[in-house]
C-alpha cells in the first residue's frame, strides 16, 4: 500500500484506506473518536517536533484522519471548495463544504469513501 506524507503533520504518512503511520517507525498513530459512544469523526493523535535543535519541542496534535486522507489523495477536489486554514489545515469554521462519508460510516476514512457535501448551517 502507497503512502503519502501528511501535508500538515511533519513527520507521519497516510494511506487510501485512512491509515496513519510514522515515517521512521511505521508505527501506526492511535486514533480515538470524538464521542464517548463511538459514533464521532475519527482523529489521529500524532507527535510533532516545534523548533530545531535544544530549543525543539514535541507537542502532540489530534487531526481528523478523513481531513489528512482528503489533503493527501484528494487534494484537487478540497482546492476548490474548502478554504485552508492559516496553518495550512483544513478550516471547517468557514466555507459552504464540509468532508462526508458515502456510506455514512465515520470509521471508514478511505479515500474513495470521502465526498465534499454542504455544510449544516
Amino acid at each position: 500500500m502507497q503512502y503519502i506524507p501528511c501535508v500538515h503533520a511533519e513527520g507521519w504518512e497516510v494511506n487510501a484506506n485512512g491509515v496513519v503511520r510514522n515515517v521512521e517507525t511505521k508505527k501506526a498513530a492511535t486514533c480515538r473518536t470524538t464521542k464517548p459512544d463511538g459514533k464521532g469523526d475519527v482523529f489521529a493523535r500524532l507527535a510533532l517536533q516545534t523548533g530545531e535543535g535544544k530549543g525543539a519541542k514535541k507537542v502532540d496534535r489530534c487531526f481528523a484522519v478523513k481531513h489528512l486522507v482528503a489533503v493527501a489523495w484528494r487534494p484537487d477536489d478540497l482546492a476548490a471548495k474548502i478554504p485552508l486554514a492559516q496553518d495550512g489545515g483544513l478550516d471547517r469554521r468557514q466555507g459552504e463544504w464540509r468532508i462526508g462519508h458515502i456510506d455514512g460510516n465515520k470509521f471508514n476514512n478511505s479515500a474513495a469513501n470521502l465526498v465534499l457535501v454542504p455544510a449544516r448551517r
